[in-house]
């Protein structure tokens, strides 16, 4: 059984990662309304207390991006080189951001933190899953993905993000 680390904010945290991913230990660290720098900030605790993981899945940005804070990605970077630092064994997968309705934000917002978040991926040789493009063919053949709030996941929106992880290999020994 693959051990998972989890992090992030409340995409993280609500989700049901035992059901979604049966056959691994979830070990589930997300805090609801947490920002990038805050997950930063608690980054060691984590790192001293967690489990030696197999593989790590960081979702982070979306309560930036709802404070109109788009300047996160250095304190992302940070993340990762911690996290590679800390399990230098472990599969580390960043999820893109979500294209969450923040209808006060222009369009191409996202996809160009993401592109960034896909370039910063590269540079350090992790992961990248690209649920941004996923998520839009969900909701363009009408699949209700997000919950009414246009920004939290509804079970298929945790479902399709587990199918992405589990299709992707990313958690595969």
């Amino acid at each position: 059984m693959k051990t998972l680390l989890l992090l992030g904010d409340s995409l993280i945290e609500f989700g049901d990662w035992q059901r979604i991913l049966p056959g691994h230990r979830c070990l589930n660290f997300g805090v609801s309304g947490e920002t990038v720098q805050e997950l930063l900030q608690r980054l060691p605790t984590i790192i001293r207390h967690a489990e030696r993981p197999e593989a790590v899945l960081l979702m982070t940005g979306t309560n930036n991006l709802a404070m109109d804070d788009f300047y996160f990605v250095p304190q992302y970077e940070e993340v990762i080189a911690q996290l590679l630092s800390a399990f230098p064994k472990a599969t580390i997968v960043v999820t893109s951001l979500l294209p969450v309705n923040f209808s006060w934000q222009p369009a191409t917002l996202i996809p160009n933190l993401n592109a960034r978040l896909a370039e910063l991926c590269q540079r350090f040789t992790v992961f990248y899953l690209d649920l941004y493009s996923r998520f839009l063919a969900a909701l363009e053949k009408g699949t209700a993905v997000f919950a009414e709030d246009g920004v939290h996941l509804s079970r298929a929106g945790y479902d399709l993000w587990g199918q992405a992880l589990l299709q992707g290999g990313y958690l595969t020994a």
